[in-house]
Protein backbone atom coordinates (compact mmCIF):
# COMPACT_ATOMS: atom_id res chain seq x y z
CA UNK A 1 0.00 0.00 0.00
CA UNK A 2 2.41 3.07 -1.48
CA UNK A 3 -0.46 5.37 -1.07
CA UNK A 4 -1.27 5.02 2.60
CA UNK A 5 1.19 7.77 3.70
CA UNK A 6 0.03 10.48 1.27
CA UNK A 7 -3.55 10.07 2.37
CA UNK A 8 -5.05 11.90 6.24
CA UNK A 9 -7.41 10.16 8.09
CA UNK A 10 -11.10 10.87 8.31
CA UNK A 11 -11.03 12.98 11.17
CA UNK A 12 -8.18 15.25 9.94
CA UNK A 13 -9.83 15.79 6.87
CA UNK A 14 -13.08 16.57 8.59
CA UNK A 15 -11.42 19.15 11.15
CA UNK A 16 -9.30 20.71 8.68
CA UNK A 17 -12.35 21.32 6.13
CA UNK A 18 -14.43 22.34 8.50
CA UNK A 19 -15.31 25.58 6.51
CA UNK A 20 -13.86 27.73 9.54
CA UNK A 21 -16.76 26.44 11.95
CA UNK A 22 -15.40 26.47 15.25
CA UNK A 23 -15.90 22.62 16.38
CA UNK A 24 -14.96 23.34 20.24
CA UNK A 25 -17.78 21.57 22.33
CA UNK A 26 -18.75 19.38 19.18
CA UNK A 27 -19.20 15.94 18.87
CA UNK A 28 -17.37 13.83 16.23
CA UNK A 29 -18.36 11.07 14.80
CA UNK A 30 -16.31 8.37 13.40
CA UNK A 31 -16.00 4.81 11.88
CA UNK A 32 -12.90 3.48 13.65
CA UNK A 33 -11.47 4.65 17.26
CA UNK A 34 -9.34 7.49 16.20
CA UNK A 35 -5.35 6.69 16.30
CA UNK A 36 -3.25 9.00 18.53
CA UNK A 37 -2.19 11.32 16.22
CA UNK A 38 -6.13 12.08 15.66
CA UNK A 39 -6.55 12.21 19.16
CA UNK A 40 -4.18 15.06 19.60
CA UNK A 41 -5.88 16.86 16.45
CA UNK A 42 -9.52 16.18 18.33
CA UNK A 43 -7.89 17.60 21.88
CA UNK A 44 -6.53 20.41 20.21
CA UNK A 45 -9.66 21.26 18.53
CA UNK A 46 -11.72 21.54 21.25
CA UNK A 47 -13.88 18.60 20.43
CA UNK A 48 -15.61 16.97 23.66
CA UNK A 49 -16.96 13.95 22.81
CA UNK A 50 -16.02 11.18 20.24
CA UNK A 51 -18.59 8.65 18.91
CA UNK A 52 -16.92 5.64 17.24
CA UNK A 53 -18.48 2.54 15.40
CA UNK A 54 -16.00 -0.12 16.45
CA UNK A 55 -12.81 -0.40 18.18
CA UNK A 56 -11.27 -3.27 16.63
CA UNK A 57 -7.40 -1.82 17.09
CA UNK A 58 -8.21 -2.05 20.13
CA UNK A 59 -5.21 -3.54 21.23
CA UNK A 60 -2.86 -1.44 19.65
CA UNK A 61 -0.02 0.47 20.76
CA UNK A 62 -1.61 3.72 18.82
CA UNK A 63 -5.35 3.45 20.28
CA UNK A 64 -4.25 2.31 23.31
CA UNK A 65 -2.08 6.06 23.58
CA UNK A 66 -4.89 7.78 22.06
CA UNK A 67 -7.58 6.68 24.66
CA UNK A 68 -4.77 7.79 27.44
CA UNK A 69 -4.77 11.26 25.91
CA UNK A 70 -8.68 11.94 25.09
CA UNK A 71 -8.80 10.51 28.72
CA UNK A 72 -6.45 12.94 30.45
CA UNK A 73 -7.90 15.61 28.05
CA UNK A 74 -11.41 14.84 29.62
CA UNK A 75 -13.04 13.86 25.81
CA UNK A 76 -16.05 11.33 26.30
CA UNK A 77 -15.57 8.88 24.20
CA UNK A 78 -18.59 6.43 23.46
CA UNK A 79 -19.21 3.52 20.77
CA UNK A 80 -22.26 3.95 18.86
CA UNK A 81 -24.96 1.40 19.86
CA UNK A 82 -27.17 1.26 17.34
CA UNK A 83 -30.88 0.17 17.91
CA UNK A 84 -31.62 -1.08 14.66
CA UNK A 85 -28.81 -3.94 13.24
CA UNK A 86 -30.08 -3.39 9.88
CA UNK A 87 -30.99 -1.04 7.70
CA UNK A 88 -33.88 -1.78 4.69
CA UNK A 89 -34.30 0.16 1.67
CA UNK A 90 -38.03 -0.61 -0.12
CA UNK A 91 -37.54 0.99 -3.58
CA UNK A 92 -41.04 0.03 -3.87
CA UNK A 93 -42.46 2.84 -2.11
CA UNK A 94 -40.24 5.46 -4.26
CA UNK A 95 -42.06 7.44 -6.67
CA UNK A 96 -40.65 6.78 -9.88
CA UNK A 97 -43.42 9.23 -11.80
CA UNK A 98 -41.40 11.71 -13.99
CA UNK A 99 -37.77 10.04 -13.57
CA UNK A 100 -35.48 8.87 -16.33
CA UNK A 101 -33.03 6.09 -16.18
CA UNK A 102 -30.09 8.29 -17.40
CA UNK A 103 -29.99 12.37 -17.68
CA UNK A 104 -29.47 13.99 -20.31
CA UNK A 105 -25.72 14.69 -21.58
CA UNK A 106 -24.75 16.90 -23.35
CA UNK A 107 -23.48 16.09 -26.85
CA UNK A 108 -20.32 14.94 -27.04
CA UNK A 109 -17.39 17.26 -28.16
CA UNK A 110 -13.89 16.19 -30.13
CA UNK A 111 -10.51 17.01 -28.01
CA UNK A 112 -9.07 17.99 -31.37
CA UNK A 113 -10.57 21.40 -32.11
CA UNK A 114 -12.08 22.13 -35.52
CA UNK A 115 -14.05 20.43 -38.36
CA UNK A 116 -13.85 16.31 -37.99
CA UNK A 117 -13.90 14.31 -40.64
CA UNK A 118 -16.23 11.70 -41.28
CA UNK A 119 -15.25 8.06 -40.03
CA UNK A 120 -15.05 6.98 -43.35
CA UNK A 121 -12.54 9.05 -44.99
CA UNK A 122 -10.37 8.67 -41.56
CA UNK A 123 -10.61 4.69 -42.66
CA UNK A 124 -9.51 5.77 -46.50
CA UNK A 125 -6.86 7.90 -45.19
CA UNK A 126 -5.51 4.88 -42.85
CA UNK A 127 -5.39 2.61 -46.09
CA UNK A 128 -4.14 4.86 -48.48
CA UNK A 129 -0.92 5.45 -45.38
CA UNK A 130 -0.54 1.53 -44.95
CA UNK A 131 -0.38 1.03 -48.53
CA UNK A 132 2.03 3.57 -48.97
CA UNK A 133 3.75 2.27 -45.53
CA UNK A 134 3.59 -1.49 -47.55
CA UNK A 135 4.81 -0.44 -51.03
CA UNK A 136 7.96 1.27 -49.52
CA UNK A 137 9.04 -1.51 -47.26
CA UNK A 138 8.79 -3.80 -49.96
CA UNK A 139 10.97 -1.16 -51.94
CA UNK A 140 13.26 -1.27 -49.08
CA UNK A 141 13.60 -4.99 -49.01
CA UNK A 142 14.20 -5.06 -53.25
CA UNK A 143 10.53 -6.84 -53.60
Amino acid sequence: MVYAILVCHAEMNAIMNKNSADVKGCTIYVALFPCNECAKLIIQSGIRKVVYASDKHASKKSTIASKRLLEMAGVECCQYEPKRRQVVIDFDVIDRSGLSQLPDSPPRQSPVPGPQPEPADCADSVRRNLSALMVEQAGDQGL
